[in-house]
């Protein structure tokens, strides 16, 4: 059934090889885009740190709810080998503006310019709010975990990292 349409002219088989590139164990893919204020970062420069991937946007009651813990969080593994990315989908820029001038944002986002953004396709996202954790070399190793179960994950992760570099 690898040939059979799909959506947006794209197969079965197109769409079942885009799952499995996001699948536990597998290499993130890259992401390349822009901040709020033009400038572009990539994932690919915060590879060596534990990173949490956290698609959401102001829009989102349950993702606003989220920001006191991702900032207490940041604030915590401050020195540590740790990146939170944002992946904002707001369809208006000036909304993430706000968020960040305001505090309540203090780690580096993407603008995606909405739920459709090329960020939030690439990496399938159909809930928020969606979160994905990389280990150090870039491997995909919990999706779609929230609270308590990020904390755990990252704590995890870092403490394998201590363990390989002591090998």
């Amino acid at each position: 059934y690898a040939d059979v349409q799909y959506a947006e002219g794209r197969t079965l088989g197109a769409v079942a090889q885009e799952m499995k590139q996001l699948s536990l164990g597998q290499v993130a893919p890259e992401i390349e885009g822009e901040d709020v204020y033009g400038k572009s970062f990539r994932l690919s420069d915060y590879r060596g740190k534990v990173v949490v991937l956290s698609f959401s946007g102001n829009w989102c009651v349950p993702c606003v709810a989220m920001y006191p813990r991702e900032w207490a969080f940041v604030e915590q593994l401050k020195g540590h080998p740790f990146a939170l990315l944002g992946i904002n989908t707001d369809e208006d820029k000036s909304t993430l503006k706000k968020s960040i001038n305001a505090g309540k944002v203090t780690w580096r986002c993407w603008w995606d310019g909405g739920q459709n953004g090329p960020i939030t396709e690439t990496w399938q996202v159909q809930a928020y709010p969606s979160v994905v954790v990389l280990d150090h070399k870039g491997i995909i190793r919990y999706r779609n975990i929230l609270h308590e179960e990020i904390d755990e994950a990252v704590q995890t992760l870092l403490a394998e990292m201590r363990t390989d570099h002591r090998r």
